[in-house]
Order: C-alpha cells, then structure tokens, then sequence
C-alpha cells in the first residue's frame, strides 16, 4: 500500500511540478486572482501531503473538495487553472491514477449497480462523440451527467477498507456543519448583501443550494435520529436547526427532507418520526400565527410570498403566460423541451450541448433578447427532462432504468442497514445525502453540476460498499443507541 501511494504522490509532484514550471515564468504577467490561485493550490497541496500521511493522497484530495462544496459551493467548484479544467475534473484524474494503481478494475462489474451505471456512462460517452463537432465544450459540459460517475467506481473500490470508511465519516459529519453554514450565508442575506460583489471572493465562495440542500436536510434528519436514539437535546437542536434552514430556501429542500424521512419511516417503521412532525409543525403553526398577529407586513411581503408559499398556490395551476414563480416556470421550460423533443427528435434527442433554454425564455417573457442566457442557464431543473431533451426516449430509457435500481438500492438499504436500533452515523448521513440528492435531481441540478454529483456520486459509492460487505453480517437489536 506504501509503495503505491508512493507511486501516485510522484505523479501528482511531478504534473504539479510541470505546471510550476510553465506558471512560474509569467506568474507575475498574471491577474491578481490567478495569483491567488496559485498561493492558495500551492497551500492546500502541501497541507494535503502533511497531514493523515498514511491516507493516500488521491483519497485526501477528494475529501477535501468535498468539504469544498458543502461550504464553497458553486465558486469552489468553478475553481480552475484554465478553462475547462476545474477542480472537480482535476481531482478526476488524480483519482483514476490511484482507482488503476491499486487494482480498482477488479471491483469494475462486482455489482448490478456497477453494470448499470457503466452503461449510463458508455451511452452519454456515445452521444457526446456524435454531438462533439457541432457542440463542443458545451457536449463536455453536458455529458457530467456520466462522466463524474467515475467517482462511484473509486469510492466503491476506496471503501473495501476500513480505515478509509472510519476517515470518511468524519468527513461526512464535517459536510454537514459546512452545509449549515453555507446554507446559513444564504438565507441571512450577508453574502448577497456583503460578499456577493467581492470579485475574488465569489470565485471560491458563491454557496448554492444544489450543493447545501442535501446536506441540510441529512442534517436535519440525522440531528433528529440521533437526537431520539439518544435522548440528546443537543442533537434534537441541531436536527431543528436544519428544518428551520430549508423552511427559509428553496421548496425544494423541504422536498428532499420530507422524502427522506418519508423513506425511513415506511421502511424502518420509525413511527417517532410521524410524531417529531406533528410536533414541528404545531411548533411552525404557532409561530406563524405569532408573527401574522404582531408583524402583519413582515407576514404578508416576505412569509406569504416565500418560495414554499408560492409553490404550494401554483401546484396545478402553471399557466404558461409570463409568471414568473417557482412552479410555472419549471412546468413551462419542461413543456417546452418535451414539445420540441417530440417535434425535432423523440428518439435521440437534440445532443449533449444543445440548447434548452433559449425557446423556453421566449415563451416565458415573449422576448428574442434572451439568447446568452443558454451559455449559463443550462439545466431544466429536473434530469428527467434533461436526459430527454439532449437524449431522447433511447438515454431516457438507460437512464430510468439505472434511476429505478438506485431507488430500490435505497430501499433495500433502508430496510437492512437502518432499521435496527443501532444506526451506523455514517450510513445514515450517507444515505439520507445520497436520497435527498436524487430527490433534488427531479426538481433542481444534481447530477449536472459537480458540487452536487460529486458528492452524491461517492456517497453511493460508500453506501454500496458497505451495504455488499456486510451482507452476511448482522446487528445485535438488544443495542441501543447510534454508533459515532
């Protein structure tokens, strides 16, 4: 194991050394934020090397921007040496030297899951050398949506070992906190208000809500596990905490939390969970009631028009004439991409880089000025209808099949890794990100954009593995608690 994580360091010093060389010589000719940029990789690499020098680097690196995401966002994930290698496909690399090197193509095919999610990858691989020519770095771009499944195949392999699963769980509890804070920049208003326009900043700090929603609600509902598990008001606080953040985003964080604990409660049977509800809601009807009393217009100008209000007024009632709000704009641009997929290509759709936005813009604001808005509002808010439009009823029909195995993997995890009275914390942290994450995909961005992929794509991985080793193990019911 020395000598290959020896193996691997020495080709990362040798690429970071190269790119030394050829950056070293107009380093000063440079802006100030690839400066910085270079100060600041030159830091994290050797504070990676120094510390837990018994974890292999590639391992490390991808822990590392893991937390980058929970806490960075979608600045973090936009960091870059040069267009259109960002840190995420840096990392991919490094990662791939050390899956090869330490034998990880013998876990390749060990799975169904693993069979699934490589034809995914091949056929978004095949529509992106048919759709290159005419897209380019757009066909790139868009085939994310497989190619950062690579990282389910490193975790997978990376996970057979213990002392990788016992660092990564901390590193799952540190994502969490992260996330909190994250989501707390957002709705306090201190990064828009504050920090939002600091140029240097916003390039490695710009928290976004498909990368901390996920990590909220598992937040929420591992705080309120173990918080029941435990009896620790301390838990409880944080789990609350959680709810109280998503109550104050977008709908859609509510979405994945009450899916997940949905989930648990059918398959678990943690009926305690129907109560914590009951409890919380009362709690949120008081305090609604409270506020409409003694501060009508705080009530009505930002409570009533909230995200969550909205959507609730707009569900069944998209009218496809302008409105703006939540649900009328996701039901017009998915009317639109299936109208014109059926009318230019049901069965292949238009191809990785083509353009969904631009016609929905059109019939949304009835305006021609609007076509630059497709170089950065790309995804449709929903994979469903993303596969299809660039894809067609074939990549739909490989998608869904692989969506439908990764539901009932959910599933079948729930009901033989968290339903005994003794939960592993990083089971359950892992799995309550990994299904808020695909829950997040049906009505945000989660596998198109690296800060939520990645991290959904190695919680899988992590779950996978420890759900097929300890296939022949069981739990002793009599313990009571959630093990750290």
């Amino acid at each position: 194991m020395d000598s290959q994580n020896k193996i691997i360091q020495g080709f990362v010093v040798f690429i970071i050394l190269l790119i030394a060389l050829v950056l070293s010589i107009n380093t000063l000719d440079l802006e100030v934020k690839y400066q910085l940029g270079i100060l600041a990789s030159i830091v994290v690499v050797t504070i990676i090397f120094l510390v837990y020098k018994k974890l292999p680097f590639d391992f490390k690196l991808l822990n590392l921007i893991l937390l980058g995401y929970a806490i960075g966002g979608k600045g973090f994930a936009y960091l870059t040496p040069f267009e259109p290698v960002y840190i995420g496909e840096i990392t991919i690399t490094v990662c791939l030297v050390g899956y090869f090197i330490r034998g990880g193509l013998k876990e390749s095919l060990k799975t169904h899951l693993h069979v699934l999610i490589a034809t995914w990858m091949i056929t978004v691989g095949i529509y992106l050398v048919f759709s290159f020519n005419e897209y380019k770095m757009f066909a790139i771009r868009d085939s994310a949506i497989g190619y950062y499944a690579v990282f389910f195949f490193f975790a997978f392999a990376t996970f057979q070992k213990e002392i990788y699963v016992t660092a990564f769980k901390k590193t799952l509890k540190w994502c969490l906190a992260l996330g909190y804070i994250s989501c707390l920049f957002i709705v306090s208003g201190v990064f828009s208000e504050y920090l939002a326009n600091i140029e240097y900043l916003r390039s490695v700090f710009y928290p976004h809500p498909d990368a901390f929603i996920p990590l909220v609600a598992a937040g929420a509902v591992y705080g309120t596990i173990q918080g029941l598990q435990k009896r620790s008001i301390l838990f409880i606080l944080f789990g609350f905490i959680g709810v109280l953040l998503l109550l104050m985003t977008k709908t859609a964080g509510i979405f994945c939390l009450g899916s997940t604990m949905l989930l648990l409660l059918i398959f678990t049977k943690r009926f305690e969970l129907v109560f914590v509800g009951i409890f919380a809601s009362l709690i949120l009807a008081i305090v609604l009631g409270f506020v409409a009393v003694y501060d009508s217009y705080f009530f009505e100008n930002t409570i009533m028009r909230s995200d969550q209000v909205q959507t609730l007024v707009d569900v069944g009632n998209a009218s496809s004439q302008g409105n703006a709000s939540t649900t009328d704009w996701r039901i017009t641009w998915w009317t639109v991409i299936t109208n014109d997929t059926m009318q230019t290509g049901p069965m292949f759709g238009s191809g990785m880089g083509s353009d969904l936005t631009t016609h929905f813009l059109q019939e949304l604001f009835g305006t021609q000025g609007v076509k630059d808005a497709a170089t950065y509002a790309r995804y449709p808010h929903c994979i469903i209808f993303n596969v299809f439009g660039r894809m067609g009823f074939v990549g739909l029909a490989v998608f869904l099949i692989m969506f439908i195995a990764l539901l009932r993997f959910c599933i079948l995890f729930t009901r033989k890794q968290l339903s005994y009275r003794i939960i592993d914390s990083g089971d359950l942290i892992a799995l309550s990100i990994f299904f808020s994450g695909i829950m997040d995909s049906l009505v945000q961005a989660t596998y198109e954009v690296p800060h939520g992929a990645i991290t959904n794509w190695v919680c899988l991985g992590y779950l996978a593995a420890g759900y097929y080793r300890k296939t022949n193990q069981t739990v002793p019911e009599k313990e009571v608690g959630i093990l750290q």
